[in-house]
């Protein structure tokens, strides 16, 4: 069961990665507040609607960086509980540095 932690806005795309990229063509959440531990995300969706009926087309992961090979990007899309993203860093304290995301096609 999915269980709502917080909310997170200014999510958007179409500057900070992999340019030239057309506006609305990435998107990703992004640490506002620092982390005592390491940023782990276990999966992660993005939508096109309020309700979350329509999920984005599938695109390439992408993120700030991964601390061990094993917590790569696209483990936070590979449709498992088990498996997670972890932030390049074992303390995220630095706020706005971390984000994982994907680019659409």
């Amino acid at each position: 069961d999915w269980v709502v932690h917080s909310n997170h806005r200014d999510m958007g795309g179409g500057g900070w990665n992999r340019r030239p990229a057309l506006p609305w063509s990435m998107w990703r959440a992004i640490n506002v507040r620092g982390i005592e531990d390491q940023w782990q995300i276990q999966e992660i969706r993005a939508y096109t609607d309020d309700l979350c009926l329509n999920e984005t087309t599938p695109g390439v992961p992408i993120s700030s960086g991964f601390l061990n090979y094993n917590q790569n990007f696209a483990r936070a899309f590979d449709n498992s509980g088990i498996t997670s993203w972890g932030a390049d860093c074992k303390a995220c304290v630095e706020e706005t540095r971390y984000w994982i995301g994907m680019q659409l096609p």
